[in-house]
């Protein structure tokens, strides 16, 4: 409909809900939400589909979430220990920059292994955000979101961080 022809007609949302409640399916009822264009998504041969039905809470042990899934909740958490570890990281940069002595402090500070442990740890959460958040712009972008790219994406975006993070390891712990 255009616009100019919008001005002029009585058009409102109730009357086009009730031209959609007026046409039904041969049986005389209308799945709520369904679309007479839309295709029926049951089988060819006759068979229901299976229900999707929400997990109960007893069922959580036994669930085996896939690993798209598993790379979107560490996306999540490696979100949150950046943003949580950020005032960590501006104090160690600030104290990077602001004298010899305040320089020397934190060359002292990194020589601990559990210092290195934790700085490590915040590499990985970078490393891996940047490479989880690289793959949810694609997924955005309508790129690799069927189900055999999304599994191949997330194991790249593991492959790319946890290799990125192990040759950082071996820089920091001086085997590089």
């Amino acid at each position: 409909m255009r616009i100019a022809d919008a001005a002029t007609s009585s058009f409102s949302p109730l009357s086009e809900l009730r031209q959609n409640s007026a046409a039904t399916s041969q049986s005389g009822h209308r799945a709520f939400g369904s679309d007479p264009t839309m295709k029926n998504s049951n089988p060819p041969d006759g068979t229901a589909r299976s229900q999707i039905r929400n997990i109960r809470i007893d069922q959580l042990r036994n669930y085996r979430l896939p690993l798209p899934g598993i790379v979107s909740i560490l996306h999540r958490v490696s979100g949150m220990l950046l943003f949580l570890f950020l005032p960590l990281v501006l104090w160690l940069f600030d104290l990077s920059l602001s004298s010899e002595s305040s320089f020397d402090r934190l060359a002292q500070l990194s020589q601990n292994w559990v210092t290195r442990v934790v700085l490590l740890g915040l590499s990985w959460a970078l490393l891996h955000h940047l490479c989880a958040g690289v793959r949810f712009l694609l997924l955005d972008l309508h790129l690799g979101a069927d189900r055999v790219a999304a599994l191949r994406s997330s194991v790249a975006v593991f492959a790319v961080s946890l290799s990125l993070t192990l040759v950082l390891a071996l820089y920091v712990f001086g085997a590089l």
